[in-house]
This record gives C-alpha cells, sequence and structure tokens, in this order.
C-alpha cells in the first residue's frame, strides 16, 4: 500500500514527553530507544505511545486493580487463618 504525504502526516504523531515519534494509526514508535539507561525520555518511554486523553483511564483502571489485588490478598488471608488457626 503506497502512503500519500498527506496521510502520513495525519499518522505520524510526535510525543514530546518521550521526544519520540510513533505511528498514531498503529500506535507504535516509529523510533527505537537509544542505549543510555539515564536517558530522561528512553528509560520510561513505555511499550506503545498513549495518547494524553487516555492516560487518565489507564491510571484509574490500574489504581481499581490495585484495589482489587489487595482484597483478594485480604482474603487468602482470613482464609488461611480459618484453615490453619490464628497465630
Amino acid at each position: 500500500m503506497k502512503i500519500d504525504e498527506k496521510t502520513a502526516r495525519e499518522w505520524l504523531k510526535y510525543s514530546e514527553q518521550y521526544d519520540a515519534y510513533y505511528d498514531g494509526k498503529t500506535m507504535t514508535w516509529i523510533e527505537r530507544r537509544c542505549e543510555d539507561p539515564s536517558c530522561e525520555f528512553c528509560s520510561t518511554r513505555p511499550i506503545r505511545p498513549v495518547l494524553p486523553d487516555q492516560e487518565e483511564s489507564l491510571v484509574n483502571q490500574i489504581k481499581s486493580l490495585e484495589k482489587q489485588l489487595q482484597s483478594a490478598q485480604y482474603r487468602i488471608i482470613e482464609l488461611e487463618q480459618q484453615i490453619y488457626g490464628s497465630k
């Protein structure tokens, strides 16, 4: 498939946060990370680009999952105490 310049400009996006270009259609980075582990951009760059409007939703999902995990861990402790007795 041949892509014209106008389409390429629409798809090509730049992340100031990670100082890298990505394909806005496939949500994949076009540029590789550098090899410097102390690089302020590459060292924290996610595997796939995250759009600013998606970031808050993802953070909320993570918080919800963390709460669910914590509840499950407490439930496991309660069940272990019932099975093995309190210590």
